[in-house]
C-alpha cells in the first residue's frame, strides 16, 4: 500500500460496533438492539481535540465523520470530488472481523486522507490516539475493499 496521502481511520469509542438504529438496520426493516456509545468520554474528547490539531497543523488534506450509513458511505463519498479514481481498501489491521459491521455500523470517529502521515503519526501517538491506514487512492474508479485474505 502506498504512503502517498493515506486514509486513516480514528474510533473516538472504545465501545464495540453496533448495527442498532444505523441506516442499514433501517433499510431492512429493523431497528436492533445494540447501538453505537461512547464508553470513554474523555478519549473521545482526547481524539476530538487530536484531530482539531492534525487540522491546524496542515496534516489533512480530507476528512469525514462515520455517521448515518458507516465507514462505507464514508469511504464512498470521499470518493466523490474525483470524478477519476477511487480507492484501494485494506481493513487488515483493524481487528473486527464481522465486515458487515466494520462496513456499516455507526460508532463515532473520522476518516481522514494526511498528508505527511509520519509527522501525523507521531502526533496521535504522542496524544495516545489509535487510529489504522485503511485505504490509498486508486486511478480506478471503483473501492476495492480487503480484509485479510478476502475481497470484495
Amino acid at each position: 500500500m502506498s504512503l502517498i496521502a493515506p486514509f486513516i481511520i480514528l474510533i473516538f469509542s472504545f465501545a464495540p460496533l453496533a448495527l442498532g438504529g444505523s441506516a442499514l438496520a433501517q433499510s431492512l426493516g429493523k431497528l436492533g438492539n445494540e447501538t453505537p456509545s461512547v464508553d470513554e468520554p474523555e478519549y473521545f474528547r482526547d481524539a476530538f481535540a487530536t484531530v482539531q490539531e492534525l487540522i491546524a497543523g496542515g496534516y489533512v488534506l480530507a476528512g469525514h465523520d462515520i455517521s448515518a450509513g458507516g465507514l462505507v458511505t464514508t469511504l464512498l463519498e470521499m470518493c466523490f470530488p474525483n470524478s477519476k479514481g477511487g480507492l484501494k481498501i485494506d481493513f487488515s489491521a483493524i481487528p473486527e472481523t464481522d465486515l458487515v459491521k466494520l462496513l456499516f455500523a455507526e460508532n463515532p470517529g473520522v476518516v481522514l486522507q494526511l498528508k505527511n502521515l509520519k509527522e501525523a503519526e507521531e502526533i496521535l501517538r504522542s496524544n495516545s490516539i489509535g487510529f489504522a491506514k485503511i485505504a490509498e487512492l486508486s486511478t480506478e474508479r471503483t473501492l476495492d475493499i480487503k480484509q485479510g485474505k478476502k475481497s470484495i
